[in-house]
């Protein structure tokens, strides 16, 4: 009688077909996890800036008011945070960032961002931890 050395081809096979299925699942699993980041990406982007657009909208209706007043608007002479929003270095009684950009009061943005010289600025100090990828996301919108 002769004795076999080796696998037969049958258990070769199986093999191959188990890491074939192993190896999809995994590849799967990164695609899923890079769609889900994608999306969050996206979702912060958008989110930005949509808050960008309800400032540059409240600056014009400001300069409308302003112009049918006989007056300029300075942009850049408008701060806004949580507790007040300036102008002229005029506090405007009663009013704070929440009031001229109700967005940025979501939760995961309360307390991120304000207004400097009428540009919307980040400043990570809410109650909501920032990840370093969307921090640059968020800069990168503002630059």
């Amino acid at each position: 009688m002769i004795k076999k050395n080796g696998i037969s081809l049958i258990v070769l096979m199986i093999t191959i077909i188990v890491m074939a299925i192993l190896l999809t699942a995994i590849i799967l699993n990164v695609k899923d996890e890079n769609v889900s980041n994608r999306a969050s990406e996206m979702r912060i982007k958008t989110d930005v800036e949509a808050f960008k657009e309800e400032l540059e909208n409240y600056i014009s209706d400001q300069e409308i008011i302003f112009v049918s007043e006989g007056k300029s608007y300075n942009k850049e002479k408008l701060y806004a945070n949580e507790t007040e929003v300036i102008y002229d270095d005029k506090a405007i009684e009663g009013v704070n960032i929440y009031d001229i950009l109700p967005s940025v009061s979501k939760d995961n943005y309360k307390g991120s961002f304000k207004v400097e010289k009428g540009k919307l600025v980040f400043v990570n100090s809410g109650e909501y931890d920032f990840l370093d990828e969307e921090i640059n996301w968020i800069n990168e919108v503002l630059q």
